[in-house]
């Protein structure tokens, strides 16, 4: 498959200050002794879709990991979904780690991720509220020639538009999923589609519109479809921080700047925290087809 470059829109870039931090010797024994700490992925929307909780562990800098590659995944536990209103959704662990159900939530409640391990502990994130997201109005293609450094030749980029409403708002914050392919059918939200994230109040544009995507080699691929999203200020605020820590060139045996912490604890532990974020969307989506 041909690679897709994918370019955070001007009018949504924030530039993320790199955190200043001293270097020192990092003791190769604390990177060991680090491990077997729960790891979460999964995120719960109003879509009428599979939601997926994948469950993992951490391990040790200097152990192995099983087979080579991955991480040891958690299998047994008992994965749950509350609202504020008392209602619980059940997840399946349909492989291990994989822990999925075909409900979907509503907007306006307020949702808990609740799991306990096969060894007993229990974990539960903070309450997420599921807020509305406005519609995603139009999806606007262009194309560009564009000269190719160094050689006497162009390469065709396909810019994705994103048009909708209220996207302004400052207590506001949003993140895009996008994904080519060649059928408009498209599988659910995994790691393999481009994301970016934005407050409202750095959306401009008098149409409140933006270049989300740019996509090159685009004649292999026929639709792209986005989905917009709503997240907490607390999501945001994690992507942040994954973001500086991403970016802040120091070497792999640094102090990080701060620790990263999600919004999932261990109910008896505080100091047992899961380490990745249970976010809650509202969602809208749009597919459009590239001529």
């Amino acid at each position: 498959m041909k690679r897709i470059h994918s370019i955070i829109a001007i009018a949504i870039i924030t530039s993320f200050a790199l955190l200043s931090a001293c270097t020192d010797r990092y003791p190769i024994g604390e990177l060991a002794n680090n491990s077997n700490r729960l790891v979460v992925e999964g995120r719960f929307t109003n879509a009428t879709q599979t939601h997926t909780i994948y469950l993992s562990r951490t391990v040790a800098y200097t152990a192995p990991t099983p087979n080579g590659s991955g991480y040891p995944v958690e299998t047994g536990a008992t994965v749950t979904i509350t609202d504020d209103q008392d209602n619980a959704i059940p997840f399946n662990e349909t492989s291990p780690g994989v822990y999925i159900t075909a409900s979907s939530g509503e907007v306006g409640r307020i949702y808990t991720l609740n799991i306990t391990t096969s060894n007993g502990k229990q974990y539960s994130s903070e309450p997420e509220k599921m807020s509305e997201v406005p519609a995603i109005k139009d999806l606007k293609v262009r194309y560009e020639d564009r000269a190719i450094p160094f050689e006497d030749t162009t390469n065709r980029v396909t810019i994705i538009s994103i048009q909708s409403e209220d996207l302004q708002k400052s207590n506001a914050y949003y993140m895009w999923y996008w994904k080519s392919g060649q059928s408009s059918q498209f599988n659910t939200v995994d790691s393999s589609w481009n994301w970016t994230y934005a407050p409202g109040r750095l959306i401009s544009g008098t149409e409140e519109g933006f270049d989300l995507a740019e996509l090159s080699d685009n004649n292999t691929k026929s639709f792209v479809k986005v989905y917009q999203t709503s997240i907490s200020q607390k999501a945001y605020d994690f992507l942040q921080a994954l973001n500086s820590q991403s970016n802040n060139n120091l070497g792999p045996f640094s102090t990080p700047p701060a620790p990263i912490r999600g919004n999932i604890i261990n109910n008896n532990d505080e100091k047992d925290f899961a380490l990745g974020f249970f976010t809650v969307s509202g969602v809208h989506s749009a597919t459009v087809k590239l001529e």
